[in-house]
C-alpha cells in the first residue's frame, strides 16, 4: 500500500498474471524516469495438501481450471512442484524488471529458513535464497547488520520471513517485538529505505488545504444552503 506523497507516484499496480494469487505488486516513479517495485508474495507451506481452502487447495484449484478450459487432463501437483514453481516464477518476474531499469523491494513469507535452504552448506536449486542468489537481491539484515534475526515468527528458530532489495540503499531494518503493531504470530519488520537515491531528490509531503469555514450570520453568503439540502 502507497500512501500520502508515495500515492501520487504509483504508474502501475499488478498481480502474479498465473491467477494463482502468489504475489502482488506497486511500481512508483520518480525523477528521470527511475522506478523502484514493491513486492509482496506468500510461499505455501510444505507438506501434504490439506483442507478445503488452503493456499495449497486453491492452488490447485485455480491450475485444474485452466487446464479444463485447455481441453487438458487435471493434473495433481504436490506442494513440492508449487513451491518450486513459485520461485521459478518469480525469478522471472523480478529479473524481467531489473532489465527495465527498475530497483526491487521484495518482501515475502517464504515458509522457509536460510537453514532449510540448504544443503550440505550448499544453497538449494528452487529455494529461497536461490531465488536472491539469481536475482541478486540481498537480505535487509544481512545488509546492514551482517546476521540474520533467530525468529520472524513467535516460534523460535523460524526466520522465515524476508525483506530483499536490489537497487536501493538500506538505511535501518528492525524487527518488531510479539503482538506489535498488531497481534500476529508473524514478527513485524521495518525497513528505512533512501528513497532519494532512486527519485533524485526528497518526496515532499502532500500539503492539505484548510477547509473553508460555513459562515451562517450573513444571509448572502448563506442562500441557498438550505434548499441545496433539501435536493
Amino acid at each position: 500500500m502507497a500512501v500520502d506523497h508515495l500515492g501520487m507516484r504509483v504508474v502501475k499496480v499488478g498481480e502474479d498474471d498465473s491467477g494463482l494469487g502468489r504475489w502482488s505488486y506497486i511500481t512508483v516513479e520518480g525523477q528521470d524516469g527511475r522506478k523502484i517495485t514493491f513486492i509482496t508474495a506468500y510461499r505455501i507451506c510444505k507438506g501434504a495438501m490439506k483442507g478445503t481452502s488452503t493456499s495449497c487447495t486453491q492452488q490447485m484449484k485455480v491450475l485444474n481450471n485452466q487446464e479444463m478450459k485447455a481441453n487438458k487432463a487435471t493434473s495433481n501437483p504436490d506442494t513440492k512442484f508449487l513451491r518450486q514453481k513459485f520461485v521459478e516464477h518469480l525469478i522471472l518476474f523480478i529479473n524481467a524488471l531489473k532489465e527495465a531499469g527498475h530497483a526491487i523491494v521484495l518482501g515475502l513469507d517464504a515458509n522457509e529458513t536460510p537453514e532449510e535452504a540448504t544443503k550440505d552448506r550448499e544453497i538449494r536449486q528452487g529455494s529461497i535464497s536461490w531465488l536472491l542468489e539469481q536475482t541478486e537481491l540481498v537480505d535487509v539484515f544481512a545488509d546492514r547488520h551482517r546476521t540474520t534475526p533467530d525468529s520472524s515468527t513467535t516460534t523460535p528458530g523460524r526466520y522465515i520471513d524476508r525483506v530483499a532489495v536490489y537497487g536501493i540503499p538500506v538505511h535501518r531494518a528492525t524487527i518488531f517485538r510479539v503482538h506489535e503493531p498488531v497481534r500476529s504470530d508473524h514478527l513485524g519488520i521495518a525497513v528505512d529505505l533512501d528513497l532519494k537515491y532512486i527519485f533524485n531528490n526528497a518526496c515532499s509531503p502532500l500539503v492539505y488545504p484548510n477547509p473553508r469555514k460555513l459562515t451562517s450570520k450573513y444571509a448572502a453568503r448563506t442562500r441557498g444552503t438550505g434548499s441545496s439540502r433539501a435536493r
